[in-house]
Formats: C-alpha cells, structure tokens, sequence
C-alpha cells in the first residue's frame, strides 16, 4: 500500500537512489515518453543492454512495447519486507532466435502426433496466462502486467476493426486511422466504379468491331 500511495515520479527518483543498477537503464515514463523518444532516435541506439524500465502499466503503454518489439516483463522489488512494488522491465532483445518455417523439416512422426491437438488464436486467453505461470511462476506475470494483458486481450475481444480499438488506446491514434480507413474506402470506391466504366467501355468497343 505504501507504494500505491505515492507519486510515480517520486517512486522512480528513489528506485534510482537505492538501486544503482537502473541508473544505467533507459526510464519510460509512459505511452508518450515513449513516442517522442522514438521521433528523435531509433530505439536501439538510445538503449544502454537488454531492458528499459517503467512504472507505467497502462494497456496502451504496454500495447505500444509490443508494437515498437519489446517483450514486457514485470519484477517485484519490494521484497519480504516491503512487498508490492512492481516495476515494468521491457526487454528488446538484440539477439533472437528466428525460424523460417520453409526451411524447417518436420518429420512424420511428429506431424503425426501433432495431428491430435488444435492450434487457436485469441480463444483460451486466462488459461494461457494461468499456464506460463504455472510453469515459471508468477517471475514476470506480476498482478499489474497481468492486468494490463488481460484488458487489451477484452479489448481485442471486444473491438471489430484496428481504428475501434486504437481509439480506446489512443484517440489522436484512434482519429489518424479512421480517417486513413475512410479515404482508403473511397478510393476502393472509385476503383470499383473505374471498373465498371472500362468494362462498359470495353464491352462498347467489342460491339462496335463486331459490326
């Protein structure tokens, strides 16, 4: 409770006083912080090692990491003695391990086991989370990471198109991309009627030849 009740700001100067090795990480404050930080510099070239640290676990701020390619973790500093403070640690790996699935041989064996399970997206959200808990423990899916997943996962749930749900999460973003969807449908539908006069014309021409 201790934490809660006071200032992000003044959490963060005296994170950086008792813990020395975060003076070496890049601070995000929030969603913003980070989008200015990007206008001026590529991510890569502004980051000192793997992580960046942050107090901020809005949805969008957490959405915003994983757009830019960081992967969110969530640490717990507080200790036994002072427990529940949560620090948000995304991580930009400079080094990963990439598949290529054209290159990938799978042998029948394994085809054949694999045949007995389905693979979803997007169907099975909690008992995801409650699984890589389970298996790591509760390291890095802290209660407010958790949180923030758990409300954009109800916010893709919940949204039929990218601009509805960019609105919730940002709406200068939410703006910028119903307006880019309204001209791009009125350019379809100027394709469509282009369409129809050249099929029009076309059909003219081949009556007229045929005469």
């Amino acid at each position: 409770r201790q934490w809660a009740e006071m200032e992000r700001e003044a959490l963060a100067r005296l994170i950086l006083d008792q813990l020395p090795r975060f003076r070496s990480r890049l601070y995000l404050a929030d969603a913003e912080a980070l989008a200015q930080l990007l206008r001026r510099s590529p991510m890569a070239e502004v980051m000192s090692g793997d992580y960046a640290w942050s107090l901020c676990f809005e949805p969008a701020f957490v959405a915003s990491l994983c757009w830019e390619g960081f992967l969110p973790i969530c640490s717990e500093l507080g200790g036994n003695g002072a427990p529940g403070l949560f620090v948000l640690m995304p991580k930009l790996h400079t080094h990963r391990c990439v598949l290529e699935p054209s290159a990938m041989h799978i042998p029948r064996k394994v085809r054949k086991r694999a045949s007995a399970y389905r693979l979803t997206v997007g169907q099975a959200f909690e008992a995801v989370v409650d699984g890589c808990a389970a298996q790591h423990r509760p390291s890095w899916l802290f209660p407010p990471l958790r949180a923030a997943l758990s409300a954009l996962s109800a916010l893709s749930a919940a949204c039929t198109s990218v601009p509805a749900a960019a609105a919730i999460l940002s709406p200068r973003l939410g703006r910028i991309l119903r307006h880019l969807q309204h001209r791009l449908t009125i350019r379809l539908r100027a394709g469509r009627m282009a369409v129809r006069v050249v099929r029009q014309a076309g059909l003219g021409l081949r009556i007229v030849a045929r005469a």
